[in-house]
Formats: structure tokens, C-alpha cells, sequence
């Protein structure tokens, strides 16, 4: 049995208005626990190099703020980690719906289709726990556990084969502390690059842990996810 952390981040916004962003893209890395510390080591030894060797300071490897010096040297170790990763998306050029419930469609994105990824792909899991950079209230987190839990007989009816779907946790974590949100945050960037502006160099560099990609625009509105 093995136990998953599937960590998330995205890139975009789900409005549908003038000023919002083309893609709503959410960005995974599933890791096994054994190997977070061989992954942290790795980004924290590297953020110490780069500190060490040039004038440039930053809290955390973040995409759209790292200079690009600073971000081919995190993409490039990315194919010598433990992980796999992948994305989720809407293309919001594709339609335009009037969004009512924003939160359950975030939710759905985040936690459910992330869980729904992991049991697709992998076997003999004893739990799946889904860490987000910290960016609800108490409220709002407690919410989206309660969504999950009710999303879980789903699971299992899209898993009939399973005899239980694993627990499944959703955490909220600060992404200062937790490198592989930032790893998370970095695939959420190439993936848009591929998206947005018919950018492959960074996405060809981590082709090979790409797990999965998905386009969910149909999805949400068959499924009234707005």
C-alpha cells in the first residue's frame, strides 16, 4: 500500500469577464512521502546556490516572479526528481457562461478531479492527501472538506471495481514553507506558457514526468459546475 501527497497550485482566475485570463489552469505533483525530503533537499540546496553565487534574492522559487536565470535552473532538475506531474484546465476562450458558484467549481478543480487523477493512475493506495497553498479562510476550507466527502460515493461509483476508495485529505499549507507548492507553482507556469503563448521550451524539458493533461471546458458546463 502506498500513501500519495498530490500538491496543487494554479494559474489564472475563473472569472469570464473583459479583464480575466484566458486559462484557468491547475497544476499537480504527486509525490511519495519517502522522497519529500530528497525533493526539499534538492530545491533548498539550489535556492542556497543560487543565493551564494549571484545578487539574486528571492522567499521562494515562484514562476512569474523568479528571473529567467533562476527558473531554467529549477526546470532543469525537475526531470531528476521523484515525482510526476500534470495539469487540469478550462479554456475560457472556448465559452462563456455566467459563473454562479465559483467555489464549487475551485473545489471540483483542486480536489476532486486531483483525487479522481490519482486513483486512475495508481493502485493500492492507502490515503491520498491534497495540499493547496493557503489561500481559503477556515470556513472555506472546512467547506471543501465537506464537498469532498460528499464527492467521495462518486469516486467510488466511477471505481466500481475498488472495494473502498482510500481516505482522501485536503490540507492547506503556506508555499514559503512547503517546496513542493512551489514545484507546483512552476508547473503551473509551464503549463501555461504551453497554453497561452505556443511556449514548448520549458515544457519539453519536463515532458517526461508529465503524467497527465486535461481539458475539462466541456465538462463543467455538462456538468453544471458553474
Amino acid at each position: 500500500m502506498v500513501n500519495l501527497l498530490i500538491f496543487i497550485d494554479e494559474s489564472g482566475d475563473l472569472g469570464f469577464k473583459d479583464k480575466s485570463t484566458s486559462y484557468f489552469i491547475v497544476a499537480y505533483v504527486i509525490v511519495n512521502p519517502n522522497d519529500v525530503y530528497k525533493i526539499d533537499k534538492e530545491i533548498r540546496d539550489l535556492h542556497k546556490e543560487i543565493h551564494k553565487t549571484t545578487k539574486k534574492r528571492f522567499d521562494e522559487f515562484k514562476y512569474i516572479k523568479n528571473h529567467p536565470d533562476v527558473k531554467i535552473r529549477l526546470i532543469k532538475i525537475i526531470p531528476m526528481l521523484p515525482i510526476q506531474v500534470g495539469g487540469i484546465y478550462i479554456n475560457k476562450n472556448r465559452t462563456q457562461i455566467k459563473l454562479t458558484n465559483p467555489i464549487l467549481l475551485y473545489d471540483y478543480l483542486t480536489i476532486y478531479y486531483p483525487a479522481y487523477i490519482a486513483l486512475k493512475y495508481y493502485n493500492n493506495i492507502d490515503k491520498i492527501t491534497i495540499i493547496i497553498d493557503r489561500n481559503k479562510t477556515n470556513k472555506q476550507q472546512k467547506e471543501a472538506e465537506d464537498y469532498l466527502n460528499k464527492k467521495i460515493e462518486e469516486l467510488a461509483d466511477r471505481f466500481s471495481l475498488r472495494t473502498t476508495i482510500p481516505p482522501i485529505m485536503p490540507m492547506y499549507k503556506d508555499s514559503k514553507n512547503v517546496r513542493c507548492l512551489q514545484l507546483a507553482d512552476y508547473i503551473a507556469g509551464i503549463l501555461r506558457e504551453k497554453y497561452v503563448n505556443n511556449r514548448y521550451d520549458y515544457y519539453n524539458i519536463i515532458r517526461g514526468k508529465i503524467l497527465s493533461e486535461y481539458d475539462l471546458t466541456d465538462s463543467i458546463i455538462r456538468l453544471g459546475l458553474y
